[in-house]
């Protein structure tokens, strides 16, 4: 069996690079995780919605994969909606750095609990197989 190329998960350098932006409004309080009960604010999360391949070489090998992130920045107390559009302003502003384009939001977003507010981005950018973010 041959051993292809293929493009590596690209979520952990995303990851820790979207953490490192905005860690001055939130802290160590980011997560991946989308399992977790979030109950200290103000709380960022980033989920990986797919990376599928978009293209291949004559061999199979993957060259390119279209990425595609969310990013869901939650706040709580007086001005909850403008503290969640602050945190989500920093990731906003790393993303394009790491050359997504933001293709959904800021949106607010309802929760069971009125008195905790969300806003979710929606980012995608087409990666190539051995490019860095």
């Amino acid at each position: 069996m041959i051993a292809l190329d293929v493009i590596k998960n690209p979520i952990y350098d995303i990851f820790d690079r979207l953490a490192k932006s905005v860690y001055p409004k939130v802290g160590d309080n980011s997560s991946m995780s989308t399992t977790e009960e979030v109950s200290d604010f103000p709380y960022f999360s980033v989920k990986l919605l797919g990376y599928p391949t978009m293209r291949t070489d004559t061999e199979g090998n993957e060259t390119h994969a279209n990425v595609t992130i969310q990013t869901d920045s939650y706040a709580d107390g007086a001005g909850a909606l403008i503290k969640a559009y602050g945190i989500d302003d920093l990731a906003h502003q790393e993303m394009l750095n790491m050359g997504f384009r933001r293709t959904y939001g800021p949106t607010p977003m309802d929760n069971s609990q009125q008195s905790i507010k969300r806003v979710t981005s929606r980012y995608t950018r087409l990666l190539g197989n051995g490019e860095a973010l």
